[in-house]
C-alpha cells in the first residue's frame, strides 16, 4: 500500500466536444431568422449544411484556416445558428487566440443559453485567461441547471481554488459529500486545503474520516500519521506508526515514512536504519528510492559525511533492482561526480545494456571515455551510439575525435562533416566541429582546408582558447601569416594565463619572427609552469639558445629533450651536429 502525505488531486477538466450529429441537430434553431420563404429557405438550409460540413472535415484534417472560413460563411447564411460560433471558439482556442474565442462562446451561449457544452467552453476558456469572475458565474449557472452533472462542482472548485478562495471551494467540497456522501478524493482534496489554510485540525478531522470509512487502507493512516507529525502532535503520530507496522511491517511505504517522521525529530541514526529497511522492500516503487537518492545527492554536494549513506543506499538499489536501467544510472551519477571515472563508466554501460534507447545514458558513456582517454571505447561506442541516434549530432563529434586519436583522419574528417550537416541552432556544438575538422585537416596536410575550418570555429567562437592557440601554432610551424598567429597566441595566453603550451607557442611565434630574446622569455614562462619535462618545450628551448649562440646551454637542453622522450625526429641530428636543423 502507498503512503503519502498529500494525494494531490488534479482537478479534472471537462471535455468540449461535440459530434456533428448534435451540432446539426442544433442547426434547427426556432431563433433561426433566415427567409422562410419556400425555395430560398431551402437553399441557405442547404448551402449552410455544405458549408457547416466542410468546416468539421477540415478541422479533423488539421486545415484550421480552411475550417475558420467555412464556419464563418455558415454565420453569414444563417447568423442566429449558435453551432458555428462554438466551432469557430474550439478552433481560435487551437490557435491560442483565446479572448478570440471566448467572444464566439459568448455569442454561441447568447443564442442557445441552455447548451452545457457551450457554458462549459465558456468557463473554461475565462479561467484561462483570468476571468475568474466569469468563470464562477457562468459553472454557478451550469449547476442550477444541471445539478446532477458532479464534473461542474470541481470545476467550480478549481475555480475557487485558483483565486485562492479555500473557503468557498470547501463548501462546494461539502455539498458533493451530501449528495454523494463520504468521497476519499473530496476528503483528501479538503485535507490538502486545510493544510494550506493553516488548519491542521479540520485536515486530520477529514482523513479520520476515512479511518472511519475503510479501517483497513493502510493510507489512510499514514497520511494521518504524518499530519499528526506535521503538526507537532508526535505521540499521535508514533502510536499511528506503530498501529501500521503491526498491520504491514515490511510495508516499504511505511519505512519511509518513519525515516521521514525520526528525520523530523533529528534522529539521523533510526531515520537511515528505516530507509535501508524501506531499500531493501521489493514492492516499494523504485521511483520513490530514487527520489531519496536524488536529495542524497543534492545534500552530499555541500555535506560529505553522508556519502557512505548513499553509496550503501545505492547497493541496495542495485540489489532489489538489478534490471533497471535507473539503479545503474544513478550509482554512474555518484560515481562519475567522485571522479571514480572508470566504475562510472562501467555503471552507465549496464544501464544502456538494460536501456539502450536513452541518449543520455550513451552521451556519458562517451564523456567518460573522454575522461579515460579511452579512445577505442570511444570510436567504437560513439558508432553503437550513431546507429541508434543516427541524427544526433554530438555523437559524431564524439566519433570522429576518437578516430583522430587513432590516426585515421580521413575516416574522421566524413564523421565530422557529417555531424556538422546534423547541427541546428546549437552554435556552440557547432564551432566544436570545426575546431576539430581544423585538427583533423592540418594532419592531413590540407592546410587551406584546416585554415578555412579554423576560421569558421574562431567565427561563431572568438574566444577558444584552444583553437587560437592550436591555429597560430600551425601557422607558425609554415612561418605563414605570423602576424596574425601572434594575435591569437596572445589572446590565448589571455584567456588561460600560466598554460605552458601555449606559453609554448607564443614562444615559437615570436622565434619564428625572429625575436629570439623575447622567445626565450616565453619558453621559460612555459618551463616554469610545469614544461621543464615535455620534449618539445625542452627542444624548442635549445633551438632558441642555439639562435642566441649559446651552443653548448642548446646542446644540452636537446639532451634532455631526447631524454624526455617527445621531441622532434631531428634531435639526434642536432644533438650530434651541435647545429640547428628545421
Amino acid at each position: 500500500m502507498e503512503i503519502s502525505i498529500i494525494q494531490t488531486r488534479v482537478l479534472r477538466l471537462a471535455i468540449w466536444a461535440l459530434g456533428i450529429t448534435l451540432l446539426v441537430a442544433g442547426c434547427k434553431s426556432a431563433r433561426d431568422t433566415a427567409d422562410t420563404s419556400g425555395v430560398t429557405t431551402e437553399i441557405v438550409q442547404r448551402e449552410f449544411k455544405q458549408h457547416f460540413f466542410t468546416g468539421q472535415k477540415e478541422r479533423l484534417s488539421g486545415n484550421v484556416d480552411g475550417a475558420v472560413k467555412s464556419f464563418k460563411k455558415c454565420i453569414e447564411l444563417k447568423p442566429n445558428e449558435s453551432a458555428p460560433y462554438y466551432e469557430l471558439g474550439r478552433l481560435y482556442e487551437r490557435q491560442s487566440r483565446l479572448e478570440s474565442a471566448v467572444e464566439m462562446l459568448a455569442e454561441a451561449i447568447r443564442l442557445e443559453d441552455s447548451n452545457i457544452w457551450y457554458q462549459g467552453m465558456y468557463a473554461q476558456l475565462n479561467a484561462r485567461i483570468g476571468n475568474y469572475d466569469k468563470a464562477v458565474k457562468t459553472y454557478k449557472n451550469i449547476i442550477q441547471q444541471y445539478p446532477n452533472q458532479y464534473d461542474y462542482y470541481f470545476e467550480l472548485a478549481g475555480t475557487y481554488i485558483m483565486l485562492g478562495n479555500y473557503d468557498e471551494a470547501i463548501k462546494l467540497f461539502d455539498s458533493i459529500e451530501e449528495k454523494l456522501g463520504l468521497n476519499e478524493e473530496i476528503a483528501l482534496q479538503k485535507q490538502m486545503l486545510y493544510m494550506e489554510m493553516g488548519k491542521p485540525k479540520e485536515a486530520i478531522r477529514e482523513v479520520i474520516k476515512l479511518t472511519e470509512l475503510a479501517p483497513e487502507e493502510i493510507r489512510y493512516w499514514g497520511i494521518l500519521a504524518e499530519l499528526y507529525d506535521a503538526s507537532g502532535e508526535r505521540e499521535k503520530a508514533m502510536e499511528i506508526y506503530a498501529k501500521l507496522a503491526e498491520m504491514d511491517d515490511d510495508n516499504g511505504m511505511l519505512r519511509l515514512s518513519l525515516a521521514e517522521f525520526h528525520r523530523n525529530a533529528g534522529d539521523m541514526d533510526k531515520a537511515f536504519v528505516e530507509l535501508q529497511r524501506a531499500f531493501k522492500s521489493p514492492d516499494l516503487d523504485i521511483d520513490a528510492k530514487i527520489n531519496v537518492l536524488l536529495t542524497y545527492y543534492q545534500e552530499t554536494e555541500t555535506d560529505r559525511k553522508l556519502i557512505g549513506q548513499a553509496y550503501e543506499l545505492c547497493e541496495l538499489l542495485l540489489e532489489q533492482h538489478p534490471d533497471e536501467a535507473k539503479a545503474h544510472s544513478i550509482y554512474g551519477d555518484f560515481l562519475y561526480r567522485d571522479e571514480r571515472f572508470a566504475e562510472a563508466r562501467e555503471s552507465f554501460g549496464k544501464a544502456a545494456e538494460i536501456d539502450k534507447n536513452r541518449f543520455v545514458l550513451w552521451n556519458q558513456m562517451l564523456i567518460l571515455d573522454s575522461q579515460l582517454e579511452d579512445f577505442d571505447s570511444m570510436v567504437s561506442t560513439s558508432e553503437q551510439a550513431i546507429e541508434l541516434f543516427p541524427t544526433m549530432p554530438s555523437f559524431y563529434l564524439f566519433h570522429g575525435v576518437g578516430l583522430m586519436q587513432q590516426k585515421r583522419f580521413e575516416e574522421a574528417v566524413e564523421s565530422l562533416l557529417a555531424g556538422i550537416d546534423l547541427v541546428v541552432d546549437n552554435f556552440g556544438q557547432l564551432a566544436q566541429f570545426y575546431a576539430s575538422l581544423g585538427d583533423a585537416y592540418h594532419e592531413l596536410g590540407e592546410h587551406t582546408l584546416s585554415d578555412e575550418a579554423y576560421d569558421n570555429s574562431l567565427s561563431i567562437n572568438e574566444d577558444n582558447a584552444y583553437v587560437l592557440n592550436n591555429y597560430s601554432y600551425y601557422l607558425s610551424l609554415r612561418g605563414e601569416s605570423l602576424d596574425k598567429a601572434l594575435k591569437m597566441s596572445k589572446r590565448a595566453n589571455e584567456l588561460q594565463p600560466g598554460e605552458a603550451s601555449f606559453q609554448d607557442t607564443k614562444a615559437w611565434v615570436l622565434f619564428r619572427k625572429g625575436r629570439y630574446e623575447d622567445a626565450r622569455q616565453w619558453l621559460e614562462k612555459a618551463m616554469d609552469n610545469g614544461g621543464s619535462t615535455q620534449g618539445v618545450i625542452l627542444e624548442h628551448y635549445g633551438d632558441v639558445l642555439f639562435k642566441l649562440n649559446r651552443i653548448d646551454e642548446a646542446v644540452e637542453y636537446w639532451k634532455r629533450a631526447r631524454d624526455a622522450g617527445d621531441a622532434s625526429e631531428l634531435i639526434d641530428r642536432k644533438i650530434a651536429d651541435k647545429k640547428l636543423h628545421e
